[in-house]
C-alpha cells in the first residue's frame, strides 16, 4: 500500500513536473510552457512586428552560443550520432521540415530539409544535399563540387536535367564568368557536353547529332517565341581523340519558322544558304552561285585565292577540279583568281549545255579573258606577257584582237609641235627632204613600214609627227602660194610690158 501510494504521489509529481514551465538558470536552458524552447538564455526571442518575412513570430527552438570569443569552434552547434567503428557510424543526419501532419501517403510534396550522408560505412566521403518533395536538389560532395539536378558532380559547377535562367525587370539580365590568370591560354568557359548512352555508360556521338544550343527568345504579347539560334552539330564519324563538329546559325523567318541561315562545316567551310559548304565561302547550296577559296595548283601559278561564280574548286591541292553547275537550262560561270605574282586573272566560262561541266586547272587558266599584272599592266584577251613588252617598252594595256569606241582620247605629256610656226624654227628645204625620202622610202622622223610592223604605232606619237608633218607642209605651201603670187605679179608686169611693146611696133 506504501509503495502504490508512493508511485501515484511520484507520477502526479512528474507530471505537475512536465506541465509546468520549468528553466534552468546554470545551462541557460528555458521553456515558456507555449511550446518554445530556448538554449543560451532565459528569455525566449520574439522577432520584430515589423520583419517582413517573419512578423511578430516566436521561434520554437532557439540556441544562443553567445557574443562571440577567441576560442576557435566554442559555439558550434552540433548534431552526431555515437559510434566508434565503422559499422554503427551513422551514413544519414540532418533536418527535415514538414507542413503538415497528414498520414504518409501522399505527403512527400510537403517535405524538405538538409541532409548530411555518407557514400559508405566510414563515412570518408560525405555529401550535403537540399531536399524538397523527397527529391535531392542540390548537392555538394565531399571536394566542394557543386551538382544541381544531381548528387554526383563532376565539375566544380554541374547543372543536370534542369534549366539555368537569369531573370530581371528593368535592366539586362546576365549569367557571366570571370576568370583571373596571367596565362594566354586560360579563361572562362562555357561548356557543352553531349554523349549517347547513360551518364554510367556513355557511348560515343554518331555523325549529326547536336551537342548543344544558344537559343534566343522574344516575346510576342501571348508568350515568348524563338527568334534565333546557335547549335554545334557532329559533322563527320568520330575517331579516338576526335569529334569533328559543325557550328550552324539560325533564324526565324517572317512564318515563324527556324531555319539555318549560315553553317561553318568541320573543315572550316562557311555556307550562307549551303548547308554542306565544299569551298572556304559559298553562298547557295542549289548550285554554286557564289564560293571563294584557294587554288593552289602549278597550272595556275599557285594561285593564292578564287572567287567562283557558279564554279567551285573540289579537291585537295593539285589534284583538285572545277565544278560549273547546271541548273537545267544552262552551265556557265566565271573564275576570278590571283597568283603568287600578284595577277589577277579573269576566265568567263561559257554554257556549254545543261549539264555539269568539270574543267582541270588548265581549263581555267585556257579561258583567260582579262588579267592585271602584278605591276598594273593589263591585257585583254592576251596573257602572254611578250605581246606586252615590244622592243623592250613596257606598255600597261594589251588587247589581243580588235578595238572599237566611240571617242579614244591621248593625252600627251608635253611638246605639242606648235614650235613650227615659230620664227626661230628652221624649216627643212624640200630639196633635202626629197634628197632623204630617195634614201629612206619615207618621211623624215616617221618611223619606217617595217619599224611599224615590229613595234607597233605609238598614237599619241604618230599624232604628233603627223601634225608636224601638216605644220611644215603648210608652211611650205605659204611659201610656195608667196612665190605663186611674185611670179603671178612678175607675169602681169611682162605682160603688161609686152602689150606696150606690141602697141609701138603697129604704129
Amino acid at each position: 500500500m506504501k509503495k502504490s501510494i508512493f508511485i501515484t504521489t511520484l507520477l502526479l509529481f512528474v507530471a505537475a513536473f512536465v506541465h509546468a514551465q520549468w528553466t534552468n538558470t546554470t545551462p541557460n536552458i528555458s521553456n515558456t510552457n507555449t511550446g518554445s524552447v530556448t538554449i543560451g538564455s532565459a528569455t525566449p526571442y520574439t522577432i520584430n512586428a515589423s520583419a517582413a518575412l517573419f512578423p511578430s513570430a516566436t521561434p520554437k527552438l532557439e540556441v544562443i552560443t553567445g557574443i562571440g570569443g577567441t576560442t576557435p569552434f566554442a559555439d558550434l552547434i552540433t548534431i552526431r550520432r555515437p559510434g566508434a567503428t565503422p559499422d554503427v557510424v551513422s551514413r544519414q543526419l540532418g533536418m527535415i521540415f514538414k507542413l503538415s501532419s497528414e498520414s504518409a501517403t501522399g505527403e512527400s510534396d510537403k517535405m524538405g530539409g538538409l541532409l548530411f550522408e555518407s557514400a559508405n560505412a566510414y563515412a570518408n566521403s560525405p555529401t550535403m544535399s537540399l531536399v524538397t518533395a523527397n527529391v535531392r536538389r542540390l548537392t555538394i560532395d565531399q571536394n566542394g563540387k557543386i551538382g544541381i539536378g544531381t548528387t554526383t558532380p563532376s565539375y566544380p559547377f554541374q547543372l543536370f536535367n534542369t534549366t539555368a535562367r537569369s531573370t530581371n525587370t528593368g535592366s539586362s539580365a546576365e549569367f557571366g564568368f570571370d576568370s583571373f590568370t596571367s596565362s594566354t591560354f586560360q579563361g572562362s568557359r562555357l561548356y557543352f557536353g553531349r554523349s549517347r548512352g547513360t551518364s554510367t555508360a556513355p557511348l560515343a556521338v554518331q555523325s549529326g547529332d547536336y551537342i548543344g544550343f544558344l537559343d534566343f527568345y522574344g516575346h510576342d504579347g501571348t508568350a515568348v517565341q524563338r527568334s534565333g539560334q546557335l547549335t554545334l552539330q557532329v559533322d563527320g564519324t568520330p575517331s579516338n581523340g576526335i569529334v569533328p563538329g559543325a557550328f550552324t546559325f539560325n533564324t526565324a523567318g517572317a512564318d515563324g519558322v527556324n531555319s539555318e541561315r549560315m553553317r561553318i562545316s568541320s573543315a572550316g567551310n562557311v555556307g550562307v544558304a549551303a548547308i554542306a559548304p565544299i569551298s572556304t565561302f559559298q553562298v547557295n547550296s542549289s548550285v554554286y552561285k557564289f564560293s571563294v577559296g584557294r587554288a593552289p595548283g602549278p597550272d595556275l601559278n599557285y594561285g593564292t585565292s578564287y572567287i567562283g561564280f557558279n564554279a567551285a574548286r573540289i579537291g585537295i591541292a593539285n589534284s583538285a577540279n572545277w565544278t560549273v553547275e547546271g541548273d537545267g537550262y544552262h552551265n556557265g560561270g566565271g573564275v576570278i583568281y590571283t597568283d603568287v605574282f600578284g595577277t589577277v586573272s579573269i576566265a568567263p566560262v561559257a554554257s556549254n549545255g545543261t549539264g555539269t561541266q568539270t574543267l582541270a586547272d588548265a581549263d581555267i587558266k585556257s579561258r583567260i579573258a582579262f588579267r592585271v599584272s602584278g605591276t598594273g599592266n593589263v591585257g585583254i584577251g592576251t596573257t602572254d606577257n611578250s605581246t606586252w613588252n615590244l622592243s623592250g617598252s613596257t606598255y600597261k594595256l594589251a588587247v589581243g584582237g580588235s578595238m572599237i569606241a566611240t571617242a579614244v582620247t591621248v593625252k600627251l605629256v608635253a611638246n605639242w609641235p606648235d614650235y613650227v610656226f615659230k620664227k626661230d624654227y628652221t624649216l627643212p628645204s624640200l630639196t633635202d627632204v626629197k634628197t632623204y625620202i630617195d634614201q629612206n622610202q619615207h618621211l623624215p622622223e616617221v618611223p619606217s613600214a617595217q619599224q611599224m610592223e615590229k613595234d607597233g604605232i605609238n598614237l599619241g606619237e604618230m599624232n604628233k609627227l603627223l601634225l608636224k608633218k601638216v605644220e611644215e607642209l603648210t608652211l611650205y605651201l605659204i611659201e610656195k602660194d608667196k612665190q605663186d603670187i611674185e611670179k603671178s605679179k612678175l607675169l602681169q608686169s611682162l605682160q603688161a610690158r609686152v602689150s606696150e611693146l606690141e602697141k609701138t611696133k603697129s604704129k
